[in-house]
């Protein structure tokens, strides 16, 4: 199968004619913090309140990549909200690309041609 990644005018990285947002994903991560500073936790063996970090990205990262974002993600979170690495959460999901649309369009389907 051939790789849909092409460099646009500019120096910008698109993934079939879309934008990229650069080296991790073909599209934006989708980063959310589950849980509230306020909510309850209710594990005995971690004092830490902290953070759980959902990221939804195309399926296809290595796990070194997996490995190098959940450390920077733990480094950024315990450096902003205080508190220890080991309270930090992280969950990876994977989607594949006919699972994610944007602007209506499949991330699957092909790029239109070219204007011009």
């Amino acid at each position: 199968m051939a790789s849909g990644w092409a460099t646009a005018p500019g120096g910008t990285a698109t993934w079939n004619g879309r934008p990229s947002c650069g080296g991790w994903t073909a599209a934006r991560p989708a980063i959310a913090i589950d849980r509230p500073d306020d909510q309850p936790f209710n594990d005995p063996h971690r004092r830490d309140p902290m953070p759980t970090i959902r990221v939804e990205m195309f399926e296809g990262r290595t796990l070194e990549q997996k490995r190098a974002l959940a450390q920077a993600l733990t480094e950024a979170t315990v450096r902003t909200l205080g508190g220890s690495p080991e309270a930090v959460d992280i969950l990876f999901y994977d989607i594949a690309r006919q699972d994610w649309a944007t602007g209506g369009k499949l991330w699957s389907d092909p790029a239109p041609p070219p204007a011009g």
